[in-house]
């Protein structure tokens, strides 16, 4: 009983203690809300809302510039690697039109491939370079590349 007691007692004391302290917390609370409408500085949040959306916007547009440049690369090498491969050239005849290339001062090997007025150049000059042995080449890989028999020269 005594133990109820106690705890009763220091229970009414703990309520009276949070009514005197806590009232004057809430009233001092109260105090700054009067009720008109108190500026506030919107400012810093307005920053809080714009850096991560530029930020996004700009890394994303960094993002997709690198990913077309990458896109883009001058790599005539590999253009001519490819084009090669599509074509289902032979190494022999993968050789020749690099010599060819180098006969008529072709920027690239490839550029034989996608246009046939150098090819045809090309042609000539590797005819005057090789000889006739070196028709049967130039015939297949005029067949293999433009589907047409090559040039009388």
């Amino acid at each position: 009983m005594m133990t109820s007691l106690t705890l009763a007692a220091s229970q009414i004391l703990l309520a009276q203690n949070w009514i005197i302290c806590g009232q004057s917390r809430l009233s001092s609370m109260g105090q700054r809300f009067s009720g008109e409408q108190t500026p506030t500085n919107w400012l810093p949040y307005l920053w809080l809302i714009i850096l991560p959306v530029a930020a996004a916007i700009v890394l994303s547009t960094l993002y997709q510039y690198l990913q077309q440049r990458q896109k883009t690369v001058d790599a005539p090498q590999r253009l001519f690697r490819q084009l090669c491969q599509l074509h289902q050239l032979t190494l022999n005849q993968t050789r020749t039109l690099k010599k060819m290339a180098g006969l008529v001062n072709a920027t690239s090997p490839a550029e034989l491939m996608v246009r046939p007025d150098i090819f045809r150049r090309a042609e000539t000059a590797y005819r005057e370079a090789h000889g006739e042995r070196a028709a049967g080449r130039i015939a297949s890989l005029s067949e293999r590349l433009f589907a047409v028999a090559p040039s009388e020269s």
